[in-house]
């Protein structure tokens, strides 16, 4: 196959897919938000625009799931994790940057939303907070780190193969009884 081909192809599946997971994020975001307006408001601009951007967020789902699944069969399960990894991160961030001071957003009346000040505790435990997560969170990413690294590779179907019977059954071995050791007989016969 040409190289070149083949680098064009890594790059147009690589943006699309980078491209198309925090799109289809946002879509879900901006769907949800406009449906809840037309629930209250019962303003039809609303609905039109819900199902456009709903539409949009079907498209957008089919178009990240096969070139995740492209991406899947070229570069194996590491890449594929990485790409997710690297697009659902900054999605968050962003959708909590947007949020802020809000928490929770009220459908009833914006007096109710839950803002990052009335929703925090009190100072004693924040503090005491502070100091488990400082103490566990490096705990918990050198085990996640441990637990990657052990089973970093795939398994295969030779490692659930039976394995052949041993030739000799496990135990003590006993001395071998030859015919001019054996024990007199108690008959006295010929």
């Amino acid at each position: 196959m040409n190289v070149e081909l083949a680098r064009w192809q890594f790059g147009f599946v690589t943006v699309n897919h980078f491209f198309f997971v925090p799109v289809t994020i946002g879509l879900a975001f901006l769907t949800a938000l406009l449906q809840s307006t037309w629930y209250r408001t019962k303003r039809d601009e609303y609905l039109r625009l819900t199902r456009f951007f709903g539409t949009l967020l079907v498209i957008n789902v089919a178009i990240g799931v096969v070139t995740g699944l492209v991406q899947e069969f070229q570069f194996g399960a590491g890449f594929a994790f990485a790409a997710t990894t690297v697009t659902i991160a900054p999605c968050i961030v962003a959708i909590f940057v947007g949020l802020y001071p809000n928490v929770m957003v009220s459908t009833t009346n914006a007096a109710y939303n839950l803002t990052a000040r009335n929703t925090a505790s009190a100072a004693y435990s924040l503090k005491v907070m502070t100091v488990v997560a400082i103490i566990l969170v490096p705990i918990v990413l050198a085990y996640q780190t441990w637990t990657y690294y052990v089973f970093r590779q795939r398994v295969s179907k030779q490692q659930f193969q039976a394995s052949p019977a041993p030739s000799t059954p496990p135990g003590p071995r006993l001395p071998a009884v030859t015919q001019d050791a054996a024990p007199p007989s108690a008959g006295g016969g010929t």
